[in-house]
């Protein structure tokens, strides 16, 4: 076992520039004091509907031909 001991102090940062204050929430994604608020980003529901065709475009090719694999690796792409 190794134990170091110094006495340094390390000065807290100064505050420069205007400070706003942060919330994450689950009504709206972000919102900061200054009003600002961002909508969640919806990346699951766009990809799940990307998923659902390119799953329903992979179902009508006959397995083991090639534009089979070019859409199995599509899917495991996404």
């Amino acid at each position: 076992m190794l134990i170091f001991q110094a006495d340094i102090a390390i000065p807290e940062p100064p505050l420069a520039g205007h400070v706003v204050g942060v919330d994450v929430g689950l009504e709206y994604f972000l919102s900061t004091s200054d009003g600002l608020q961002l909508e969640r980003p919806k990346f699951f529901v766009n990809l799940q509907r990307k998923l659902k065709l390119l799953q329903r475009r992979l179902k009508r090719k006959q397995p083991g031909s090639a534009n089979w694999k070019k859409a199995q690796f599509k899917v495991a792409r996404l």
